[in-house]
């Protein structure tokens, strides 16, 4: 709880002028990183200084954790209403997915300092769902943009004729004299 609180005051106090793409790619290293620091606090061999190791790098993995988090839902600001519930309802079935994974991996017996290891190409997966992200949001905003202008050009186009010429506005018959 204090690592996800301090994650979102460091990036809404101090990361708002740096770009999406650079947070995404820090958040994940250090992730990673965090992630390798939890693999040597298993090889150890003094329990306190192990756990203590675990306990900091399990801090680390829950702020940056957070920060990814916040990162990418504030960058479906730009995006449609669908696309941010799509989202959060991919982050709802990944915990659920992720807990059937973790009581099949225990089942097994797999020790969980080889856990870490795995996961380390999951969190790089992070990095290509993100550029994947930005060519959806870059082909996003040419879209509408080339429907702004399509509409633009539709409603300077009904005042021509087929040969694009300006059209005689017919007036009523009621405003016409008759001379």
């Amino acid at each position: 709880m204090v690592s996800a609180l301090g994650g979102v005051f460091v990036v809404s106090r101090f990361c708002t002028s740096l770009s999406y793409r650079f947070k995404i790619l820090n958040s994940t290293f250090a992730r990673v990183f965090a992630f390798i620091i939890l693999y040597i606090s298993f090889e150890i061999s003094d329990l306190f200084t192990g756990f203590w190791v675990s306990l900091i790098a399990s801090l680390f993995l829950g702020a940056f954790t957070i920060i990814d988090h916040v990162v990418f839902v504030s960058y479906l600001k730009d995006f449609p209403a669908y696309c941010f519930s799509s989202y959060l309802s991919g982050q709802g079935f990944s915990g659920l997915f992720s807990t059937l994974i973790y009581l099949g991996i225990k089942q097994i017996e797999f020790p969980f300092k080889y856990i870490c290891i795995v996961m380390i190409p999951a969190n790089l997966i992070i990095i290509f769902i993100f550029w994947w992200m930005e060519c959806l949001k870059a082909n996003y905003l040419q879209n509408t943009a080339n429907n702004l202008n399509l509409e633009t050009e539709l409603e300077n186009s009904k005042s021509l004729d087929f040969r694009g010429q300006k059209l005689i506005e017919n007036k009523p018959l009621l405003e016409t004299k008759i001379v």
